[in-house]
């Protein structure tokens, strides 16, 4: 589809900023691309695959005007440090943004709620500069946990990755792709949807400084059971909220793995 002139000019004078936000690996980028083949609920199968190659400012400015495929980025870089990091909520019916992001409210998390692809969610931390993989990670993961996605990836996937021997990471599809009509949007606090203008000005507001990231506390509630003091975050959060779907065994397996260090290592 053609767009009016005034508003391409708009979507090619915010791509430096959308960069700046969603800066990752300078080594390689991904693409998902639509198969011939459909799956058990009538929707394109895709193709996601890394090209080894510098993603370039033409690239984020097509993600940004609609251009197919969209723009996958790497948020671990060459030095293992990341700029922002992901909780990818993988749900593609019904899914509750409005109380996700009353639950964040709640706990006061610098996090902003993007619509996925598939109507779940991306819920994205940020700072201001590149911070260390692990810090990041280690902080979203326990943010995880506490808003009841325990088991949800998180992205970067991993704290360290070799880039000198061939390794990449993992990537994620970029929201704001079509951003004049993207079904990929930040979400507000009512529901309702972010232009990218009103995106940039949030994020502004949640990114975080490596002090303020490396000071942030997300603390324990004190009536958690005197049986579940200083076990990990997510198993907490599992014992009050109940078991998410299909993972009752993992669950049970690391309740059974956190019991035998505690009570049978450690004679707690």
């Amino acid at each position: 589809m053609l767009r009016p002139a005034s508003e391409s000019i708009v979507v090619m004078t915010d791509v430096d900023k959308f960069i700046n936000i969603f800066e990752g690996s300078y080594s390689a980028y991904g693409q998902t691309r639509k198969t011939n083949e459909f799956d058990e609920r009538g929707k394109h199968k895709t193709r996601s695959f890394i090209i080894k190659k510098r993603p370039t400012k033409q690239m984020f400015q097509d993600h940004l005007m609609g251009k197919d495929p969209a723009l996958g980025i790497i948020p671990i870089n060459e030095e293992n440090k990341c700029k922002w990091s992901c909780i990818d909520i993988d749900v593609y019916n019904g899914f509750d943004h409005k109380e996700l992001i009353r639950k964040i409210r709640e706990y006061k998390f610098p996090l902003l709620v993007c619509r996925s692809k598939s109507g779940g969610a991306h819920v994205f931390l940020f700072t201001d500069n590149f911070v260390p993989a692990a810090l990041i990670r280690s902080k979203l993961k326990d943010m995880a946990a506490k808003l009841g996605y325990a088991s949800a990836e998180i992205f970067p996937k991993q704290n360290k990755v070799d880039m000198n021997k061939g390794g990449t990471g993992s990537f994620l599809n970029l929201p704001y792709h079509n951003a004049l009509l993207s079904l990929r949007y930040g979400i507000k606090d009512d529901g309702s949807a972010m232009d990218l203008i009103y995106f940039f000005e949030a994020h502004s507001k949640v990114k975080l400084t490596e002090d303020q990231l490396s000071k942030l506390s997300i603390q324990e509630e004190k009536t958690v059971d005197n049986l579940l003091t200083g076990a990990p975050p997510c198993l907490v959060t599992i014992a009050k909220q109940g078991i998410p779907n299909g993972q009752r065994n993992n669950a049970m397996y690391n309740f059974g793995v956190y019991t035998k260090k505690d009570f049978l290592i450690n004679g707690k």
